[in-house]
């Protein structure tokens, strides 16, 4: 009825480009999070005051306008856009457009991931467990 298939072994090129893709991953998203805490910061000690209108579309928002970042850079951290939030979702769109797909890609491998490590982690301890 279902067909059980074999886990995927990766070979060590697979890894390494998988851990750098990774490693990417994480850092820019550290840099973004470091970048929307400063514009936090930065709101909180009135230093940056959001416009009454979108920048984008000139209209003025029901909502709360939101701050897009152009790049995480930490010399650009409050060099943003205020936008509505329509606005604000077109422009990340255009900006990531398989940024969804990517983050879906990402959590797949990390799960792959955590398996190989779990298996290593095993047979290391089943290594140390053997009389010599």
């Amino acid at each position: 009825m279902f067909e059980i298939k074999e886990p995927h072994t990766f070979t060590d090129k697979e890894w390494k480009s998988y851990e750098k893709t990774l490693l990417k991953y994480i850092f820019e998203k550290r840099m973004r999070e470091k970048a929307h805490a400063a514009v936090a910061q930065a709101l909180k000690d009135g230093r940056l005051k959001p416009p009454k209108k979108c920048e984008n579309c000139e209209r003025p928002s029901k909502h709360r306008l939101q701050p897009h970042h152009h790049s995480y850079y930490p010399s650009t951290w409050l060099k943003v856009k205020w936008l509505c939030p329509r606005c604000h979702g077109h422009a990340d769109q255009a900006y990531y457009p398989s940024y969804k797909e990517y983050e879906d890609y990402l959590s797949k491998q990390t799960k792959d991931w955590r398996d190989y490590l779990a298996e290593k982690a095993q047979r290391r301890k089943q290594c140390q467990l053997q009389p010599q």
